[in-house]
């Protein structure tokens, strides 16, 4: 949800980026005018969008990260499990003994 957010917001800006140079409403230019319902129904898009990544800046302390398969998960782990049985390996090796 958040990459979606992310990009519709991208659009958003983009457009905005066109106001302000060219003078031009992009999405108003593809439907006819600001007040067509399709580029209304954009802009509350945009709208929603934006407030959902507000909304998980705050809530993810200011880190938006995407989801991880649970495939890259379970390699994640097994080499996690790799590194941690290294290590011991190596714990053992410099032990002395008596």
């Amino acid at each position: 949800m958040t990459v979606i957010a992310f990009i519709i917001t991208i659009i958003a800006c983009l457009n905005w980026l066109c106001i302000g140079f060219f003078q031009f409403d992009f999405i108003a230019g593809l439907f006819g005018t600001q007040s067509s319902i399709f580029s209304r129904l954009f802009y509350i898009v945009f709208g929603l969008a934006s407030i959902w990544l507000t909304y998980a800046v705050i809530r993810f302390k200011g880190r938006l990260t995407l989801k991880k398969s649970k495939k890259q998960d379970q390699i994640l782990l097994n080499k996690e499990d790799e590194q941690k049985t290294e290590q011991n390996n190596q714990n053992l090796e410099q032990t002395p003994t008596k």
